[in-house]
Parts: C-alpha cells; sequence; structure tokens
C-alpha cells in the first residue's frame, strides 16, 4: 500500500488484541490510522461496543466487501478506486464505509450508534432511559364476541 502513497500497518503487529476490534479502533485512532475490516460485524456484542465507540470518541472505518479470503488485490482495488471518496469524508468526520463491488455507502457516527441504541440500557445521546413495552402492554386486549342471535329469528 506504501507504494500507492497509502501507509498501513497489519494488526497483529502492532501491541493490541486482534480479537478485539474496539481495541484496534482505538489504536487506529490513537496512531492516525483508518480500520479496515472485512465482516459485517455479525457478533452483537462487537457492534454494542463498536458503533458507541466511534461515537463517543472516534474513529474511522472502512468495510470492505467480501470475505476475507479474498484476493488482496481485489480489496486494495475498492479502498483505491474509492479513495477520493472516502478521503473527503473522513476529512474531519467519523464513522464508517462501506465498499463493495457495486457501491460506496457512508455510515456516520450517529448512524452507527442509532444501528445499536435499541440494545442498549440508556439512550447515551439524551440520557434517557430506554423503556422497552413488555410483551402484555403491547397486545391490545380482546374484546369478547357479541352473543349469537338464535337462528329463526
Amino acid at each position: 500500500m506504501q507504494a500507492v502513497g497509502i501507509e498501513s500497518e497489519f494488526a497483529p503487529r502492532v501491541d493490541v488484541d486482534i480479537r478485539d476490534d474496539t481495541a484496534i479502533l482505538r489504536w487506529a485512532r490513537e496512531n492516525g490510522y483508518i480500520l479496515v475490516r472485512h465482516d459485517k460485524t455479525k457478533d452483537r456484542r462487537t457492534r454494542i461496543e463498536l458503533y458507541p465507540e466511534v461515537y463517543h470518541n472516534g474513529g474511522k472505518i472502512i468495510r470492505l466487501g467480501g470475505g476475507p479470503d479474498q484476493d488482496p488485490l481485489v480489496a486494495l482495488g475498492r479502498i483505491l478506486i474509492h479513495l477520493e471518496e472516502w478521503l473527503e469524508l473522513f476529512n474531519g468526520n467519523e464513522g464508517m464505509v462501506v465498499l463493495t463491488k457495486q457501491k460506496f455507502t457512508a455510515i456516520p457516527a450517529l448512524a452507527l450508534y442509532k444501528k445499536v441504541q435499541r440494545l442498549l440500557d440508556t439512550d447515551q445521546v439524551t440520557g434517557r432511559k430506554v423503556i422497552k413495552p413488555s410483551p402484555e402492554k403491547a397486545k391490545k386486549p380482546r374484546r369478547p364476541p357479541s352473543a349469537q342471535l338464535p337462528l329463526g329469528i
């Protein structure tokens, strides 16, 4: 990547827990890097930790479509094709961009946070307690059926 003017580090080569995306994001932010990921953060716990971290403390994430087994040149191509777009977006903004074969999607930090906000106990934006309706309150009471008129009337 340095050949095209982009400095990069491989997470296993730096002093960070590579199993913890939030720790990697903190390291990247503190050292002036952007976290590049391949997965869709299917793990709920990771999303609950990572997205609020971006919202509250900052961070920049590029998520590449396709798995980690894709050709590294294809992954690099996605980064370079959209270089101007994500550089412009990340100039003073925090959040995530998703790069796939077909498109570039920008997700600001607040939108990331809102994706997990309902999973958190407290709304950290307003400081108010998030109240989820109980299943009993969510159902409307059912009216008993009216008496059926006898046949022949």
